[in-house]
């Protein structure tokens, strides 16, 4: 049984991207040492805070793709996304990929949030 990949990272309240990169969470995919072809692909990002479903993002909205490259980028651009959720809430997400009629999840992981002295 194939297991989903994990990856965990860190937001900072208040700023835009992530603390690793100002571009926020770019993602590539790759297949046989090639880029993996999301070619026709719906991506959706989903996150969770808690009791229920927090954030779903589409592509347009905050998340792009390049799909011949295998791509997937989440800028993280509104300093204020992070702003009300409550310290030492844990904060897990999920990128999924739509294609075909068939769902499968490509990551998933924790979004740690670091708060500083000036959260805006």
């Amino acid at each position: 049984m194939s297991q989903v990949p994990n990856y965990n990272f860190q937001i900072r309240v208040g700023n835009t991207g992530t603390l690793k990169s100002r571009d926020g969470l770019v993602l590539r995919f790759l297949a046989k040492d090639q880029p993996f072809d999301l070619t026709g692909s719906e991506i959706h990002f989903f996150a969770s805070g808690g009791g229920g479903l927090w954030l779903h993002w589409q592509e347009g909205e905050h998340l792009t793709i390049k799909p011949d490259e295998g791509i997937i980028a989440l800028p993280f651009r509104e300093p204020s996304l992070f702003r009300n959720v409550p310290r030492g809430q844990l904060v897990r997400y999920e990128i999924e990929r739509r294609f075909d009629g068939h769902q499968r999840c490509l990551l998933e992981g924790a979004i740690t949030l670091v708060r500083g002295i000036d959260n805006d």
